[in-house]
């Protein structure tokens, strides 16, 4: 004998059991409506967010010291060397991008900050977190994935800084933290490849674009830009830079670049097109 009303009795049975869960479903779908509307609408265009929203990066926050992790007030102030050299690697390319003398000055601060906190003196290369009484062992990355380990990004950071500013503490830095990874590097080099970059900037003289003088700066910057060569530095002559650097001038108050190598120079451009052809061909010459 079957029952004629098993199967109408099933479909409700499988209905009321899937409602809280569409029910939870069309709930979180609403939250996260309304938190798009909320983000449309304390969304600004560039450059026109509120004073008080804006965030600087200046040197007295690096001074204090950057939480491993700060939102709405709520601070995590555990030191991580992941957070202090990715500020250094991303305010470094700031400068190179503007020439400010601050974005310069706040990435030896960070620099200087992150050797007190997290570098090995005895072995060179850099641990995860700071020396703390609560922490039993002390790590350092081994593998260059998505973001690269601390040490790796190290390594390349405080290279380019020993070339912007001549200093020979972080030239050390740099070559110590390559060397104590050489062992990782031969056993597993794809592992590594942002310390293998590293190493190879290490080994070769970087180029050094210098851009002295303010009035048609941005064109030559513009100009710079069009060509890649992972191992050149583009530079301004003014704040902690070396001193060979801060010697070369401007061209009758225009902005003036000198392309060096150690301190041999080519001869000094003024105008964007001259400097995007000199780049292309000392491209294809190191090639």
């Amino acid at each position: 004998f079957k029952y004629p009303h098993r199967q109408w009795h099933i479909e409700k049975a499988m209905r009321q059991r899937d409602r809280p869960w569409r029910i939870e479903q069309i709930d979180r779908r609403i939250q996260v409506e309304e938190r798009q509307r909320e983000y449309r609408r304390r969304r600004h265009a560039v450059r026109q967010q509120p004073e008080e929203q804006v965030l600087v990066a200046e040197e007295p926050v690096a001074r204090e010291r950057i939480g491993g992790r700060q939102r709405e007030g709520d601070r995590d102030d555990s030191a991580q060397a992941q957070s202090y050299l990715l500020f250094l690697a991303g305010t470094r390319k700031l400068y190179e991008a503007s020439l400010r003398k601050e974005d310069l000055e706040l990435a030896i601060v960070l620099a200087e900050s992150a050797v007190e906190l997290f570098y090995d003196e005895k072995n060179g290369g850099f641990y995860q977190g700071e020396k703390r009484d609560d922490l039993v062992l002390r790590l350092k990355g081994q593998f260059d994935g998505a973001i690269p380990v601390e040490s790796s990004i190290a390594a390349r950071e405080f290279g380019i800084l020993s070339q912007i500013t001549s200093r020979n503490d972080f030239s050390k830095v740099s070559e110590a933290t390559i060397r104590s990874y050489l062992g990782l590097i031969r056993e597993s080099p794809a592992g590594m490849g942002e310390m293998l970059m590293s190493l190879c900037f290490s080994l070769e003289k970087p180029g050094r674009l210098v851009i002295a003088g303010e009035k048609g700066r941005e064109e030559l910057l513009k100009a710079a830009t069009k060509t890649f060569d992972p191992n050149r530095i583009t530079l301004g002559n003014e704040g902690p830079v070396s001193e060979f650097t801060s010697g070369l001038k401007s061209t009758e108050g225009l902005a003036t670049a000198f392309y060096c190598v150690g301190q041999t120079c080519q001869l000094p451009v003024v105008e964007a097109e001259e400097l995007s052809a000199m780049l292309v061909r000392l491209s294809e010459e190191s090639k």
